[in-house]
């Protein structure tokens, strides 16, 4: 089993076995390594989907005889590596192979989550109140660290491993502080837009607790510090508001917490020598805790 904290649910989480429909298998036979695209291509005639009751959600089983292909109707968030959004940002249904490897699928529930282990033919289910709950990791293809410097892909790495807050600065970081990359493809693409989707499913219940956390966290900005660790959490959380911008209205809470902080006297520009904060200061000239 993957790592319960990864899906940010506790690590003791007890799982129940849901029981799959049993009958005749349905749809085309496919070989294990067919490409999730092509299984849930739209012409296909007879997909081979079939309903696997849940309370106030439906989730389709691919049946057929080589098991793991599960589709939720939206909004709905994963750790797998292997997914697929079907439709528009807004009105997806999330569809997952987890033939190869296993994956969590979390669905919103009034005051708690349920929270599935999806691996081949075996689904666990456990209800998890939200209080419980933490963000979890994004898929790893979501994260766009292709071509980006050592410094970003470490701390990514390191921060998407602690709690929500970290978790959350850290896909700010990516999104506000990524460079660009080095081929014509990559220069054309979005690497951004696979995590920009990610996040506008993440509730609403869950944005509104990191922004929480993060305004908690400026109370170690007063006053203005000038030791390295403090410029970093100030840009940190300018990451954060990053991210939670990626939801429209979200974060003020947050900017009316940082312009108080931003409005005390503060060092102009940090000399620290830290690849973050130069990296800052080319985004945010203005940014007072930013190399120069």
């Amino acid at each position: 089993m993957t790592s319960a904290s990864a899906a940010g649910l506790p690590d003791d989480l007890a799982l129940q076995v849901v029981p799959l429909p049993r009958g005749r298998a349905l749809g085309r036979t496919a070989p294990l390594a067919t490409p999730l695209s092509v299984l849930i291509d739209p012409t296909a005639t007879d997909p081979g989907w079939r309903e696997q009751p849940l309370p106030g959600h439906r989730l389709l089983q691919w049946a057929r005889d080589v098991p793991g292909l599960y589709a939720a109707d939206g909004p709905a968030l994963t750790t797998s590596a292997h997914h697929a959004w079907v439709g528009e940002p807004g009105d997806d249904d999330l569809v997952i192979d987890a033939r190869h490897a296993p994956a969590w699928l979390l669905l919103p529930a009034g005051d708690h989550v349920l929270a599935l282990h999806l691996h081949g033919a075996e689904v666990g289910l456990a209800r998890v109140p939200l209080g419980d709950c933490t963000l979890p990791r994004p898929p790893a293809e979501a994260w766009g660290l292709r071509d980006q410097p050592d410094w970003l892909q470490q701390r990514t790495a390191r921060d998407l491993a602690r709690g929500s807050l970290r978790r959350a600065a850290a896909l700010g970081r990516l999104l506000r502080l990524r460079t660009a990359g080095r081929s014509l493809a990559a220069l054309q693409a979005d690497p951004t837009a696979g995590l920009r989707r990610w996040w506008r499913q993440v509730p609403r219940w869950l944005t509104a607790r990191i922004e929480a956390e993060a305004v908690a966290a400026c109370a170690a900005l007063d006053p203005h510090p000038t030791d390295l660790p403090h410029l970093l959490l100030r840009d940190d959380l300018a990451c954060v508001r990053w991210l939670l911008r990626v939801h429209p209205g979200a974060a003020d809470a947050l900017d009316r917490r940082l312009a108080a902080v931003d409005t005390r006297p503060a060092v102009a520009g940090s000399d620290a020598l830290d690849p973050q904060l130069t990296a800052a200061g080319w985004r945010t000239p203005d940014a007072w805790w930013a190399a120069p």
